[in-house]
C-alpha cells in the first residue's frame, strides 16, 4: 500500500502563483505503479464541479469571481509520500518530489446572481477519524487533535451569506450551503473507494503528520461562521491619503 497527497490548485483571475488557492487531500491506495493513482484524479474534479451526494449545486457555483473560469487552468496533483518523514541525518521533512500524475480542469461559472466577498472568505470544512475513547488531551499531547483535518472552501460569493438566526443582523453561512459542502465531500470518499486497485478500494484519509500515518474519514462538518484566510487576500493595488491639518 501507498500514501499519496493529492493536492488541488485552484487558478485566480490574476494568473499570479501567490493567489492560488491550494487544498490538500490524502489518499491510501494501491496503484501497481505510482503513476496509476491518476485514475483517482477525476474524483477531486468532480469534488468542485458536481453536485454528488444529494448536494443542490456543486462547489464552483459558490466560488467567487476571483477565481478563473478559463478552460483547463486548475490542477489536481498527486504526490507520493516518502515512507519516513523526517530524514534520519537532517531531522528535516522529506520532500515530496515531482507530482507523480496531475489532471488540468475546468470549473463552471458562479451562481448569479451573486457578488464575492473578499478573497480572504472561506467555509472549514472539517474530519476526522472516529474519536471514540480518544481523549482532547493527554498531557502535553492533544491525541484527539491528531485526527482531526480541515480545507478551506472559497473564496465564496453572497450566495454563502444568511442572516443571524437570533436576528442580530449577523452575517454567517447558510445552513443549506453548508450541508451542501458536507454532501459534496461525503460524495469525494465514495468517489475515491470506486476506484480500486487490485480489487483493493482506495481510501480518503485524514492524516497525521506527526505519527506519519492516517486512516479513514469518519464524519465531517462545518459551522456556522466564516473562516478568514488572510494569505488568500488580494494585494492593494492603490492608496489614497488625505493630508491633515497640523
Amino acid at each position: 500500500m501507498a500514501d499519496f497527497l493529492i493536492r488541488t490548485v485552484l487558478e485566480s483571475v490574476t494568473g499570479l502563483a501567490r493567489d492560488k488557492v491550494v487544498n490538500d487531500f490524502h489518499v491510501h491506495a494501491t496503484p501497481a505503479l505510482d503513476a496509476g493513482i491518476a485514475t483517482v484524479l477525476p474524483a477531486f474534479v468532480n469534488f468542485f464541479t458536481v453536485a454528488g451526494g444529494g448536494a443542490g449545486r456543486s462547489l464552483d457555483n459558490y466560488l467567487s469571481r476571483e477565481i478563473s473560469r478559463a478552460a483547463l487552468v486548475h490542477m489536481v496533483k498527486a504526490y507520493k509520500k516518502p515512507a519516513v518523514h523526517l530524514d534520519p541525518n537532517t531531522g528535516k521533512p522529506n520532500p515530496l518530489g515531482s507530482p507523480v500524475a496531475q489532471l488540468p480542469f475546468t470549473i463552471g461559472q458562479a451562481f448569479s446572481p451573486a457578488t464575492s466577498l473578499p478573497g480572504e472568505v472561506s467555509i472549514c470544512l472539517s474530519y476526522s477519524l472516529d474519536l471514540t475513547g480518544v481523549p482532547e488531551r493527554q498531557g502535553t499531547v492533544h491525541p484527539a487533535a491528531r485526527d482531526r483535518g480541515r480545507i478551506f472552501i472559497g473564496p465564496l460569493t453572497t450566495t454563502t451569506l444568511t442572516l443571524g438566526a437570533d436576528g442580530d443582523g449577523v452575517q454567517r453561512p447558510a445552513l443549506g450551503i453548508r450541508q451542501n459542502f458536507e454532501k459534496v465531500f461525503k460524495q469525494l470518499q465514495a468517489d475515491v473507494a470506486a476506484v480500486q486497485y487490485n480489487n483493493v478500494p482506495a481510501v480518503l484519509q485524514q492524516w497525521s503528520t506527526k505519527l506519519w500515518q492516517g486512516g479513514p474519514i469518519a464524519k465531517c462538518w462545518t459551522d456556522d461562521a466564516f473562516d478568514t484566510q488572510r494569505r488568500r487576500g488580494v494585494r492593494p493595488t492603490a492608496k489614497d491619503i488625505l493630508t491633515m491639518v497640523p
